[in-house]
């Protein structure tokens, strides 16, 4: 248990903050609920959730509720382009790229590889070890049950969803989103993987984050083919921009730094010509820097004149 001082009151955060609350289309700001911890330090009042802890985030405490786990799904039997995650990104197969980028975010409390329990599949297994991540494997097309599955195993209260297809997910963005749910008052949807709502976030670098008893509760309700293989239509829909239930799980965003807040760029891989973009950039801007990061992506695609396809 820790102290804290409820008499100062709470900094907002240095994050532009929006969140929808409602179908009416009001977007107001959250107020933050890590504590300032300045001159004063620790409080007077003592916490007795054992799950609140604080984890120090670019210099500064930051109140952290319950284990964050961060899931990211892969599949060798992609419909569209299948085996692509294990082809090659300047000289690695696509997943191993993808998690390096992941394992540098400071936020979450494990990495989980989260793959079907299928033959072929076999070899991400291999590959998300040598890695050093945990693997789970669980059923190929209820993606709704492989990540119940993989958060109960994990003892996750919170889940952060990243999808194998986004191959430059940022991990300052993505420990950002992480850090604006910590700020929600209850439990909720946050996600910054795309554009939603005039957040500006170029499709791809971000990652989706909510409660693991929201997921267990959609899971129990919804029974859609497309809501089982589609996690996030659970709560929202990027299509037409709307909730799925306001009221159950409230959805929220933050706006994309104006450096890179270009949501005409499309940065997933899903196509063999979207990989073949892909590749082009990893091959450009990988040996001089592996930690290249979405500032360079933005000036890459502008300098060849290039957005990504949809």
């Amino acid at each position: 248990m820790f102290k804290y001082d409820e008499e100062v009151e709470p900094v907002w955060s240095r994050l532009e903050v929006v969140s929808k609350r409602s179908t009416t289309g009001e977007i107001v700001p959250l107020p933050r609920i890590r504590e300032n911890w300045g001159s004063g330090g620790r409080s007077s009042t003592e916490v007795s959730d054992c799950r609140k802890h604080v984890r120090w985030h670019r210099d500064e405490p930051v109140t952290v509720i319950g284990r964050t786990v961060l899931i990211v799904q892969a599949r060798m039997g992609s419909t569209r382009l299948p085996g692509k995650s294990m082809m090659s990104l300047a000289g690695e197969p696509m997943i191993v790229r993808i998690l390096e980028r992941l394992l540098r975010c400071e936020l979450p409390d494990d990495i989980v590889l989260a793959v079907p329990d299928q033959g072929q599949d076999e070899i991400l297994v291999d590959v998300g070890k040598q890695c050093g991540v945990s693997v789970f494997r669980g059923p190929e097309h209820d993606l709704v049950d492989r990540y119940r599955q993989a958060a109960e195993m994990n003892d996750a209260e919170l889940i952060v969803r990243v999808p194998a297809d986004n191959v430059t997910p940022e991990p300052t963005e993505i420990d950002r989103i992480i850090e604006h749910h910590h700020t929600l008052p209850g439990r909720g949807f946050s996600s910054n993987l795309a554009e939603i709502w005039g957040s500006g976030y170029p499709d791809g670098i971000g990652a989706e984050v909510f409660d693991t008893s929201l997921l267990i509760e959609a899971s129990d309700r919804h029974h859609m083919p497309t809501q089982r293989e589609h996690v996030h239509r659970n709560f929202f829909d990027y299509e037409t921009q709307k909730a799925v239930d306001e009221a159950w799980a409230p959805v929220s965003t933050v706006l994309c730094p104006l450096e890179f807040r270009r949501p005409d760029i499309v940065l997933d891989v899903n196509t063999k010509s979207q990989y073949q973009l892909m590749s082009r950039l990893y091959d450009d801007l990988y040996p001089n820097d592996p930690n290249f990061s979405i500032i360079e992506v933005i000036s890459w695609m502008d300098q060849h004149q290039l957005i990504g396809e949809r």
